[in-house]
């Protein structure tokens, strides 16, 4: 098996474990939900000052660097709108969910860029959607009710899909570590405009005290990235997006173990009904973002 094809799937197993810590903090140690960001965009400059000591920036023009720095912002709407939608919502709904960007990814590179598929793939796109909407679902009154975080997610997921197509589009003239230092100051600068907020900064002391564990969720996020990009570099951007679609399968297995034998780290409703409706949604989700990547 090829190494990119291992990255890919080492992956989302970072990401889905930092799922896991961010619902912790959020449910037993942080009173406000966004006072997250500011810590976390420490980390990002942390990250971003770590690369710097193995990558030259020789030869990168200011539009290069502007572009990336950018992509960081914008990565920093999606951590505030995932931090607000994972305190609100089961962390498992909040993954499976995510997996809506291959379809907007699909989409926005037929729009933009002009790419025709195989029918399959459409049919591909609707297993995703019906499997984002049946994970989203409160239930059904008067029409279908979606839960409170399912518009807020589906945001994130557009907004992702813009950045994962300038992502790979700037891999081609960029180190995957150039991009990943240059996004993490974008990140920093993003998530520090957050304390403009006098709500968040009179939350940011308490969200101090868990400095330790907002280290562990970054630490695993920003190597996940990390590991993706790598998988990027070497692979085809399609296959290494359907492999790390299996994110939701590893948040699925560790909210139901660690439901049942470790609730006080994360506990999620798991009766035979739900059980049911989150399997058959996770696999829609799993097995049409990988049909529609592949």
């Amino acid at each position: 098996m090829e190494t990119w094809i291992l990255l890919a799937l080492l992956a989302p197993l970072f990401y889905a474990l930092s799922n896991v810590v961010d619902k912790f903090l959020l449910n037993n140690r942080v009173r406000y939900c966004f006072a997250m960001a500011p810590i976390a965009g420490f980390f990002a400059l942390l990250f971003g000052l770590g690369a710097l000591f193995f990558v030259s920036f020789e030869g990168i023009t200011t539009t290069q660097m502007l572009i990336v720095f950018l992509l960081g912002i914008g990565i920093s709407t999606v951590y505030v709108l995932y931090y607000y939608v994972m305190s609100v919502e089961e962390a498992s709904r909040v993954v499976s969910i995510a997996f809506l960007s291959p379809v907007f990814v699909l989409i926005f590179a037929a729009f933009f860029l002009g790419e025709r598929l195989p029918g399959w793939k459409y049919l591909a796109v609707l297993l995703v959607i019906g499997g984002a909407v049946l994970i989203g679902m409160q239930g059904i009154q008067r029409g279908i009710l979606m839960r409170k975080g399912f518009y807020w997610r589906l945001l994130t997921c557009l907004i992702n899909a813009g950045i994962v197509i300038t992502q790979k589009y700037m891999l081609g003239d960029l180190q995957f570590l150039q991009l990943f230092s240059i996004q993490c100051f974008g990140l920093f600068f993003g998530l520090s405009l957050t304390l403009l907020s006098p709500k968040i900064r009179a939350h940011f002391k308490h969200v101090a005290k868990s400095t330790h564990y907002v280290f562990l969720s970054e630490g695993l996020t920003f190597t996940g990235a990390l590991i993706l990009l790598a998988a990027m570099s070497r692979g085809p951007v399609s296959i290494t997006s359907a492999l790390a679609s299996v994110q939701p399968v590893y948040m699925l297995i560790f909210a139901i173990l660690l439901s049942i034998f470790l609730p006080n780290i994360l506990k999620e409703e798991f009766t035979r009904k739900t059980l049911a409706i989150k399997i058959v949604a996770v696999l829609m989700i799993t097995v049409g973002a990988y049909l529609v990547a592949a």
